[in-house]
């Protein structure tokens, strides 16, 4: 994907520009090699309300740049969305269509973990060996877990953008297995 550009969304004419290493967080790309190593480490694990830049958190920042970011984003890749749009912006979770497996979440005491709207942390098959009580079904690489495509949950909720769902591939409304939830 070519360099995303943000215009400055100012509240005085004195806010400087967004560093490259935001940017390119708030469009799902590596971040530069010579990002300051704190603001590196505070956008992969944001701690919520924590200001990472101009006493903004990357909650904040996606409030003021994240329409900007989606109407770019959705030029290359119409019926998906960021990965801070599902953290900050999307409604609920993608739902579950078919496969084996049980998110950790509803196991043990943790708080959902979501990567594009699925959940991130599942139980395995070591989980149930050093849990014999727990009754329920471990990851499975054979019958993943499927999701709703990210074009699909869009439809449902009317999120697309004007002109968006006819670029659509396909195949872009067809559930995906876990390992590609990122993808679709």
């Amino acid at each position: 994907m070519p360099r995303q550009y943000i215009r400055r969304k100012t509240r005085g004419s004195s806010d400087p520009d967004l560093p490259a290493a935001i940017i390119a967080h708030l469009f799902d790309e590596a971040l530069p090699a010579e990002c300051d190593p704190f603001l590196s480490l505070n956008l992969r694990f944001p701690r919520p309300g924590e200001a990472i830049w101009n006493g903004q958190s990357i909650e904040a920042i996606w409030r003021d740049y994240g329409a900007e970011v989606v109407a770019q984003w959705i030029a290359d890749k119409p019926g998906t969305r960021p990965a801070l749009w599902w953290s900050y912006t999307a409604p609920e979770p993608r739902q579950r269509i078919g496969g084996s497996g049980t998110p950790r979440s509803d196991v043990f005491a943790y708080a959902p973990s979501l990567d594009y709207g699925a959940p991130a942390d599942w139980i395995t098959a070591d989980d149930l060996t050093t849990w014999p009580r727990l009754k329920c079904a471990a990851y499975d690489d054979v019958d993943p877990p499927t999701f709703e495509a990210q074009a699909a949950y869009l439809a449902r909720h009317k999120l697309f953008l004007p002109g968006e769902r006819r670029r659509l591939r396909p195949d872009s409304l067809e559930p995906v297995a876990l390992a590609d939830t990122a993808e679709r």
